[in-house]
């Protein structure tokens, strides 16, 4: 179901000085986005919002820190959104069938 999906992602870093090396939290932000699927999907879909979001020079540091499980996705909510409908499609101007009846060029 389509949703508006708020969430924070948490950035976190390896501190190599300390043995054993430690995690220490670096940064946190909240992000938004429209989603129509699971909570495991809008997880992906907030990092990467998170991700864009950033000038393109943090790009690849930002996805290798994703792929090290060093980006987390917390307090997770949705709020459940219908759509607008959608208004029939009606045919261009002049481009319908003409029926029984319709007035012909001469």
């Amino acid at each position: 179901m389509a949703a508006i999906v708020n969430a924070t992602v948490v950035r976190w870093a390896v501190d190599q000085d300390t043995q054993p090396p430690t995690v220490q939290y670096l940064s946190s932000e909240y992000i938004y986005i429209y989603c129509d699927g699971s909570d495991a999907e809008a997880s992906s879909a907030i990092i990467a919002a998170y991700i864009l979001q950033k000038p393109e020079g943090e790009h690849a540091e930002l996805l290798a820190d994703a792929r090290d499980g060093l980006l987390e996705v917390v307090g997770i909510y949705r709020v459940n959104v219908n759509p607008p409908p959608v208004p029939p499609r009606r045919p261009p101007h002049g481009g319908g069938k003409k029926g029984k009846g319709a007035r012909q060029a001469v």
